[in-house]
């Protein structure tokens, strides 16, 4: 099944069926650097509930339901992430356009429709919208994605991308500039590890930032790290890690399991 590309290989592989239902470990979101609280350090997502699963609903080969999400905690300490099975996506297309708005079907909190926008253009992701913030899509000419690209008034990000022979992606470079004066103030590196030789069956998942990195690779990765410079006055001030790394699991006929 393919919906939209967002990289291609020299070596096609057979395509994998749909996701129905996928385990929250395999979600790593690269607008908050989190990991399953197991086997990491670091920023870190509890499980929520006894079966921590997402569920997938497809039109025409679509996803256009997501049940199952994460929950942003404030704590004394920073915050914490939690999956809940009350948190759903819905995905309307139009044409090149996509709307994913998250709700929450639970009376214990209020939180408001968070609504996403994402444009495509020949296929791929152009730019990708939450509230006032954009981040723009940039691509070599092996159809890969190379960079993305997000600023305001006050601090231009861009974030980069390199992949290893085999199409999968290695490692993510994000510099974070101070507009005013050009000097940088963040740097982050993310590098994916230790990939299996079975074909990803995410990759049509695209569409939720949680599972993008995931889905770029013709690969599954099971290390996973980040790391955080923060700068002052040219001097780093101090300095952010975590790690984690989780098990794959295979059905009977040796493709990923996502359910574990």
């Amino acid at each position: 099944m393919a919906l939209f590309s967002c990289g291609k290989s020299d070596n096609p592989r057979p395509e994998t069926p749909p996701v129905d239902s996928l385990y929250y470990k395999f979600m790593i979101g690269n607008d908050y650097s989190v990991s399953p609280v197991t086997g990491g350090s670091g920023p870190i997502l509890l499980p929520g509930s006894a079966n921590p699963m997402a569920g997938f609903t497809y039109q025409a080969k679509k996803p256009v339901r997501r049940s199952g999400g994460i929950l942003t905690i404030a704590g004394a300490g920073g915050y914490m992430y939690m999956f809940s099975p009350l948190v759903y996506d819905t995905v309307v297309y139009n044409g090149n356009h996509i709307t994913i708005t998250t709700h929450y079907n639970g009376t214990d909190l209020v939180m408001a429709p968070n609504q996403r926008d994402i444009e495509l253009e020949n296929g791929r992701i152009k730019w990708r919208a939450k509230g006032r913030d954009t981040v723009y899509y940039y691509y070599g000419s092996d159809n890969r994605i190379t960079r993305t690209e997000s600023r305001n008034t006050m601090v231009k990000k861009v974030r980069t991308f390199e992949f290893d022979s085999h199409g999968n992606l290695n490692k993510t470079t994000r510099t974070t500039t101070d507009l005013e004066d050009n000097t940088v103030t963040i740097q982050e590196e993310e590098t994916f590890t230790g990939y299996d030789t079975k074909a990803n069956p995410l990759k049509n998942l695209w569409q939720w930032d949680d599972l993008y990195y995931r889905s770029l690779s013709a690969n599954n990765f099971t290390g996973y790290s980040y790391k955080e410079n923060v700068f002052q006055n040219g001097k780093i001030v101090s300095v952010n890690t975590q790690q984690t790394n989780i098990t794959l699991y295979y059905t009977t006929n040796g493709q990923l399991d996502c359910t574990r």
